[in-house]
């Protein structure tokens, strides 16, 4: 289902530094403007989660991809024809500030393939934060009555369109020359 009155709301409080709830490609999320440290440093704080564990990206093109990581190798493309949203992890990044980083300079990243948000990020004009809807530690949350409250209290905006299909994270892989090291399944 698409609402463009919804998503453009969604876009206003990401653009004044807001965090978003929303349902993704995978499971529930909290959700900023990846390019506001302030929006960032505060879902860590909704999430009571250590800053060395930095969230990952979503991108909406192949295109977007390409200016936060530069050539996107061979083996990128393959993964994209998969069915299920994979999250990668790049040993670099470009164009994107180091508060988004890991220690080692690398960057997960998502092509989303949820087609409100792929609205979203597109009205935005650059990539959002994602992370599970959940205290750090504790399991993710299946469906929208599984979200702890204290995480719907703390958002400024609930993108409801609908629950999820997957009902789970991402299968995560992270580059490493020209072959993946399976993190998550």
């Amino acid at each position: 289902m698409f609402d463009l009155k919804k998503i453009k709301k969604a876009k206003k409080h990401l653009e004044e530094g807001g965090i978003i709830l929303c349902p993704t490609d995978t499971i529930w999320g909290l959700s900023c403007d990846a390019l506001n440290e302030k929006a960032v440093e505060e879902i860590f704080d909704i999430k009571r989660r250590p800053r060395v564990k930095k969230f990952l990206l979503l991108v909406n093109s192949y295109n977007m991809l390409e200016d936060y990581i530069g050539n996107v190798p061979e083996i990128i493309l393959e993964t994209m024809r998969s069915e299920y949203p994979i999250t990668i992890i790049y040993p670099k990044a470009e164009n994107l500030p180091s508060y988004l980083l890991a220690n080692d300079g690398s960057i997960a990243i998502r092509i989303t393939k949820d087609k409100n948000l792929r609205k979203l990020i597109s009205f935005l004009g650059h990539p959002i934060v994602s992370t599970s809807a959940n205290i750090g530690g504790e399991g993710y949350s299946k469906t929208f009555k599984d979200i702890d409250k204290s995480i719907i209290k703390s958002v400024d905006y609930i993108l409801r369109l609908k629950d999820n299909k997957n009902n789970k994270p991402s299968k995560i892989l992270k580059l490493e020359g020209d072959r993946f090291k399976v993190i998550r399944e």
